[in-house]
């Protein structure tokens, strides 16, 4: 699974198994899973924003808040400051992959650019939720 990229199946596996690895290998692929189940979060939510039925202002708040948050927390592994410090080593090529994912989605989806994705990591969660809002609301009001 790790070869066809297929991360948010090895997250739901690893969460359906209840992380039966023994505790150093489950800790050092921690990250991993993280980062995973953050990209699921991430695209199920703004995905949501394009659903017809879902045009309600809860609806769209409670999608960029969580929306934002797996923004916020992928960024705090990318940059290495969560709370896992023992990274195995064979998860790191993975975790930049996801990482890579996370960034064209973002830039497919939600209109970011280059310079917003510089900017991320000095970026709290509410100043994440402004910036989806303004690329991706602002520029549906121009057209």
């Amino acid at each position: 699974m790790l070869d066809d990229e297929n991360y948010t199946g090895l997250y739901l596996l690893d969460r359906d198994a209840e992380r039966t690895l023994d505790s150093n290998e489950r800790y050092g692929w921690s990250d991993f899973y993280n980062m995973a189940y953050y990209y699921r979060d991430l695209r199920v939510s703004i995905c949501s924003l394009y659903d017809p039925g879902q045009e309600n202002s809860y609806y769209t708040e409670t999608a960029l808040s969580n929306a934002s948050r797996a923004i916020r927390n992928a960024e705090d592994i990318i940059n290495n400051t969560s709370r896992y410090r023992n990274r195995a080593e064979e998860s790191v090529p993975y975790i930049d992959d996801i990482t890579d994912k996370i960034y064209m989605f973002l830039k497919a989806y939600c209109n970011f650019t280059d310079d917003d994705i510089t900017g991320l990591p000095e970026k709290s969660q509410t100043d994440i939720i402004t910036l989806l809002s303004r690329r991706m609301f602002d520029d549906e009001q121009k057209n």
